[in-house]
């Protein structure tokens, strides 16, 4: 512990004051700047895809689909629930998110999805299967 004299400490407490003012009432910040620039990542979200989500990928690239996004909306189902579907796009004007799967479906995958459906009725929601003859696309009902 240091010994100081007398002077020491009044000139300490002196800094410590003026520095507590500053840190109580703290001076208007700028507002942020208009753009603001990111570090840009080093993959591509098609990167993060598998050969099942790649395919699905580019069949709705051939049929048109509108602006699709590839893992891009979180939604959220419960605490601590959320759901990412694979794909988002605009089909026929309407929002629609597919989920694409390989021959084998786990259960809480599906639940998932037909809760999100269930959660969210202005969106649509499709299970697109890989199967020997081609995909099978099946609605999400409510």
């Amino acid at each position: 512990m240091p010994k100081w004299t007398k002077e020491e400490f009044a000139a300490w407490q002196a800094r410590s004051r003026s520095k507590s003012a500053v840190v109580q009432s703290p001076a208007p910040t700028k507002p942020p700047p208009a753009s603001i620039s990111f570090k840009p990542s080093t993959t591509t979200d098609e990167d993060k895809l598998n050969k099942t989500e790649r395919a699905f990928l580019l069949l709705l690239r051939l049929r048109g689909a509108e602006r699709v996004r590839i893992q891009a909306v979180r939604l959220k189902l419960a605490d601590n629930c959320t759901y990412l579907p694979d794909f988002s796009c605009s089909v026929a004007g309407r929002f629609t998110f597919y989920e694409t799967k390989g021959s084998f479906t786990r259960e809480d995958g599906w639940l998932k999805l037909k809760l999100a459906a269930r959660l969210y009725p202005e969106f649509d929601f499709v299970l697109a299967v890989k199967t020997k003859q081609g995909w099978k696309e099946t609605p999400v009902k409510v």
